[in-house]
């Protein structure tokens, strides 16, 4: 079969959408139709784009995931149904009912009550899965468990450590002995590093503010199971042929047919809503996969969208066609119009004008975005921060998401902020709210410094997770309250009339004690704050040039002041 046609079409839909460069492949049962590049790789160097280039095919990943834990079903050594717990030692979300009925496949249908919780692993490079798994237990939940379906890498991050858990191998490993070695796939990998090793890795780009920039790749090595894998058109063309042809391919099983058939098949209807076009329909989502009707016709698909790629593999089982689409620009729709296209022409439908659509639905989507941005911007007051910016420096922390750090910028005077390894400019909104950007990708987020009762800066919320509230992050004590040279020029008697207190220095911890009452925990606070511990009182040590307390500010009890040290 010709594809003249769609080559030509996808071609002008690149230009359609800007986008620098996309690679295509169409396979029919064991035969590839088609394997082609189109536009540029790297557009600084000139490197055009072909069916070898490596491109990020995100969220797509999470069918490779689905299939490692399916081939361990096939092993023994999983049930779909069993509840998580009984694999995982230690297992628990924030929902008790989750805790004790998650199971894997409502991991893969995302139907565990957690909204995405992105910010969490996005950009981190510090944790481990295992301690993401930790965490989940701190995260709260937008709906009750198996209520409605809702999208979340979380759990799939949790199945590539129940992967690990149960095999002995990483996700990895498991995907690469299980999957990627069998069917041949050889230029497929996990991480940027390994993929630029290749010396055929796509260069990432994304539009900003009306213009399309080079962006930096972004690792996603923490959340692999979710979304990293890096793969070429030509490699995805066997993934497909595996899928349309029941498990396998060249004669070599990866998965057994009725365990690929229990992810294929419809697991979690999602959220019904007005159809944006009379020819597709949702279908609901499989373990890995959405499902959809296209004109009739059943077709199994997983997109993936990250900084600087969008992909879109897709196939028609009863059919066994299959299309993989892979661009490299985020956010993009050219991925879903090219495999449309290329459907129509599989199936022998007059084809639609997707192109033209899905680019009129975007310019709507960016352009109402922008207008709501200006609108705000324009009603924002000027009433100015209850706090100097000085006040507002320091580390602040989330049980689940982890520190959040305000720091000075290098003028002295503005701020900025770094989570994860994210560098946020910090700009004044009004009262104590902040506008925070990471210049990188042009994402905006928004920072509320909250005041305790004594005035002083408690904590940050943040919304993170728009389906629930704003995430709360507490003031940390200052990390110098935590060197005992600091806390050893605290210690020492301070008197208010013929009271005493002395405070003493035991084990890097400081203990203050008045005549016959039992020594109190000092609990570094803030600044050279501390709060009495299991007390609502606070002490306050007023420390000169030296680094020597001189008085120290019990409230409610009042001011003592040093008493001098006996000869």
């Amino acid at each position: 079969m010709g594809l003249d046609k769609v080559e030509a079409y996808i071609e002008d839909e690149r230009n359609r959408f800007e986008v620098k460069g996309v690679a295509v492949a169409v396979v029919q049962g064991d035969e590839v139709l088609l394997e082609a590049g189109f536009g540029m790789a790297d557009e600084e160097n000139g490197t055009a784009m072909t069916a070898d280039t490596v491109l990020a095919i995100g969220s797509s990943t999470k069918a490779f995931t689905a299939t490692a834990l399916g081939c361990l079903v096939d092993d023994g050594l999983l049930e779909w149904d069993k509840p998580v717990r009984e694999y995982i030692d230690g297992f628990r979300m924030h929902d008790p009912v989750a805790t004790e009925h998650l199971t894997v496949r409502d991991m893969l249908s995302h139907r565990s009550g957690l909204p995405r919780h992105d910010m969490l692993w996005y950009g981190n490079d510090k944790l481990t899965r295992a301690d993401v798994v930790g965490r989940l237990r701190y995260l709260e939940p937008s709906k009750s468990f198996r209520a409605i379906w809702q999208y979340n890498n979380l759990m799939y991050l949790t199945g590539g450590h129940l992967i690990e858990v149960l095999s002995g191998q990483t996700w990895e490993e498991a995907v690469q002995s299980r999957i990627l070695d069998k069917l041949g796939m050889g230029t497929t990998s996990f991480t940027f590093d390994s993929a630029r090793a290749s010396g055929k890795l796509a260069s990432p780009y994304s539009k900003i503010e009306d213009e399309v920039r080079l962006v930096p790749h972004r690792s996603l090595d923490l959340a692999g199971p979710a979304g990293s894998i890096n793969s070429t058109v030509g490699d995805l063309a066997k993934w497909l042929q595996c899928n349309v042809n029941g498990g396998g391919r060249a004669g070599v099983e990866v998965i057994t047919s009725p365990t690929l058939r229990q992810i294929h098949m419809p697991t979690m209807v999602m959220p019904e809503g007005p159809a944006m076009w009379d020819e597709t329909y949702p279908g609901g989502y499989g373990l890995g996969w959405f499902l959809e009707n296209y004109r009739g016709v059943r077709v199994v698909h997983h997109g993936g969208n990250i900084d600087g790629f969008s992909a879109l593999v897709a196939f028609a089982p009863k059919e066994k066609i299959g299309v993989a689409v892979l661009a490299n620009m985020n956010a993009t729709s050219l991925p879903t119009v090219a495999v449309y296209r290329a459907l129509d022409e599989l199936l022998g439908l007059d084809p639609l004008p997707w192109g033209e659509r899905y680019k009129g639905f975007l310019d709507a989507m960016i352009g109402g975005a922008k207008e709501a941005k200006d609108l705000r911007k324009a009603k924002a007051a000027t009433a100015p921060s209850s706090h100097p910016n000085a006040d507002l420096v320091g580390e602040y922390a989330h049980p689940g998401y982890g520190p959040l750090t305000v720091n000075l910028a290098a003028d002295g005077e503005s701020l900025e902020a770094h989570y994860n390894n994210l560098d946020l400019v910090l700009t004044h909104r009004h009262f104590d709210v902040w506008d925070a950007r990471y210049e990188a990708v042009g994402v905006d987020l928004e920072i509320t410094f909250l005041t305790a009762s004594d005035g002083s800066v408690a904590g940050v919320k943040v919304p993170l997770e728009p389906t629930v509230k704003p995430i709360e992050f507490e003031r940390q004590p200052d990390r110098s309250l935590a060197d005992p040279k600091v806390l050893a020029g605290y210690q020492g008697s301070y008197a208010l009339g013929p009271i005493t207190v002395t405070v003493v220095l035991k084990e890097d911890v400081l203990y203050a004690s008045v005549a016959g009452q039992s020594p109190a925990e000092l609990v570094p606070h803030q600044g050279t704050t501390f709060k009495i511990k299991d007390s609502p009182a606070t002490v306050e040590f007023e420390v000169d040039e030296s680094g020597v307390a001189r008085r120290a500010i019990v409230q409610p009890a009042g001011v003592f002041d040093r008493v001098a040290d006996e000869a």
